[in-house]
């Protein structure tokens, strides 16, 4: 496994870090001011969290985009003979449109009361453009990962090629499957589920009845020629849960 897979590896398998921002509190301007956060990603490894309009970060990087996001897992003992990757960039705070609505669907994948954050104040979902990253491995294994080479494609891992037929195979001769996914794993009855998107980091499905977008990830980035056993694995995970 190569640096910048190995990083993608833990940045996808965790779900929260340490944001760092600027602050502009008066009095403390220009401080680096530190707060934990969950965060999603995107298709393409950027990071995504989703934050109130009162919160101090969010004030900070309305006024300065700059900021970092250290991931590390939740070790005992020596917290340095881990890992850590501190990922560096800049936030844009997205505008509702169909990116916005994919990349909340993944956000409620990974904080699942997210709505109920939404419904106490008003809250946006910001990006991170990553421009470098850090990644230590521990005693002795300190790298510098520059952005292009932790960046995925969209349709990267063989989706761009074989992900709609996958998507039409499921919503064809497995429809059963994809309302199972719904009822087992979101605890959702929805009146229909269409299966709408695929990519290494899981699948979209589309409800009525209730309305709505989810995301199912895989437990870990799967290649398209793998998808049809990591599918398989959720399904019996699925029908578990629902029995």
């Amino acid at each position: 496994m190569s640096i910048p897979e190995e990083v993608r590896a833990h940045v996808f398998s965790n779900r929260s870090g340490s944001l760092a921002t600027i602050s502009v509190e008066p009095g403390l301007e220009g401080f680096p001011f530190g707060s934990v956060v969950p965060y999603a990603l995107d298709e393409r490894g950027r990071p995504l969290v989703f934050v109130s309009d009162l919160a101090e970060h969010t004030h900070n990087m309305a006024a300065d985009p700059r900021v970092s996001l250290m991931v590390r897992p939740h070790a005992e003992g020596d917290p340095q003979s881990t890992w850590r990757v501190t990922l560096i960039g800049t936030m844009q705070k997205l505008e509702p449109n169909d990116e916005t609505e994919h990349g909340y669907a993944r956000y409620v994948a990974q904080v699942p009361n997210a709505p109920s954050y939404r419904s106490a104040h008003k809250f946006d979902l910001w990006r991170m453009d990553v421009a470098r990253i850090r990644f230590i491995g521990g005693f002795g294994k300190i790298h510098w990962v520059e952005a292009v080479d932790y960046l995925r494609e969209p349709g990267h891992a063989g989706y761009a090629e074989s992900g709609r037929g996958m998507v039409d195979h499921m919503n064809e001769d497995h429809a059963d499957a994809v309302m199972d996914y719904c009822k087992g794993l979101r605890d959702v009855q929805p009146a229909s589920a269409t299966m709408t998107g695929i990519d290494a980091g899981g699948f979209f499905v589309r409800t009525t009845e209730p309305d709505g977008l989810h995301y199912f990830p895989f437990e870990k980035e799967v290649a398209a020629d793998d998808a049809r056993m990591a599918l398989i694995g959720m399904l019996k995970r699925a029908r578990k849960s629902a029995q």
